[in-house]
């Protein structure tokens, strides 16, 4: 399957898939489409230019292209990056190599659209660089490389002073497009409409969302917890006043492989705060 750290399907009304997925078998199966067929993707949604969001993209479509068909890429990137977004750019030319009709569609926030019933808007893109500050002012992100000591470059977006150290910082997770899915109740068959907000790697986005947008597009029925349950992000679930999480961690990285949650991984990184936050 598919090694990203999300991976959401959701059947349209024709019996298209949504957005990616990690198991050619379960597409079939949740599409009822038999061998021979091809599934339809009709929007592939990459929520940003890490490769633990996209790195398994080239090598399933490498694989299956043959049995599948991508009708639309969904996406949102800053010409001015480097490093995880030029490697992007080459698994969307290749895409379009397996795909030749494939659209290619940029969502801005504030947009709202609707995939065969079901309904979109647009919480926040790295667009929104501009965003209120501590005591009120408009403070403005700004785009910044740093080299790792393997030689190697990440990017960053959004400063932020660390309330530990004071030193700046720089979070690229924090250009990841946020949506907000709503299922209508025509499709639920449940009375009633369902939503899910999709935050992906947000971290201090949700200070952001928090202050521009209404409480009705925080609340939810489904919140997806930001960035794997690494940041603690209490008033964004309270607003929520989600039932159900979707908690996109692998589960030894919480617990351990002995379930002692209390030692450290091979990064030096402690489960604990992983297993509290959530």
């Amino acid at each position: 399957g598919l090694p990203c750290s999300l991976s959401l399907k959701t059947r349209l009304a024709d019996k298209s898939l949504g957005e990616a997925t990690r198991i050619m078998e379960f597409c079939r199966e949740i599409t009822n489409t038999p061998a021979g067929e091809k599934v339809i993707f009709n929007s592939w949604f990459i929520s940003h230019a890490h490769s633990d969001h996209f790195g398994g993209l080239p090598r399933f479509i490498d694989k299956y292209h043959n049995q599948i068909d991508i009708k639309n890429v969904m996406y949102s990137l800053d010409d001015e990056m480097i490093g995880s977004t030029r490697d992007m750019g080459k698994v969307l030319k290749m895409i379009k190599a397996y795909f030749p009709d494939v659209t290619y569609y940029k969502p801005h926030t504030g947009e709202h659209f609707d995939i065969n019933g079901i309904e979109f808007d647009v919480i926040f893109t790295q667009e929104d660089r501009f965003y209120p500050a501590a005591d009120g002012k408009l403070s403005c992100g700004k785009v910044s490389s740093k080299l790792r000591e393997d030689g190697t470059y990440r990017d960053f977006l959004v400063e932020t002073v660390n309330a530990t150290t004071g030193k700046k910082e720089y979070d690229f997770n924090d250009t990841s497009t946020v949506l907000r899915v709503t299922f209508p109740k025509a499709i639920t068959g449940a009375g009633r409409d369902y939503t899910s907000n999709l935050y992906a790697d947000a971290n201090l986005v949700d200070q952001v969302i928090m202050k521009t947008m209404s409480d009705d597009l925080l609340a939810t029925d489904i919140m997806m917890v930001p960035h794997h349950g690494h940041d603690s992000h209490p008033e964004l679930v309270e607003k929520s006043g989600a039932g159900i999480f979707l908690y996109t961690q692998n589960k030894q990285a919480i617990y351990g492989p002995d379930n002692d949650y209390t030692t450290q991984d091979d990064k030096g990184t402690y489960r604990n705060p992983l297993r509290k936050n959530f």
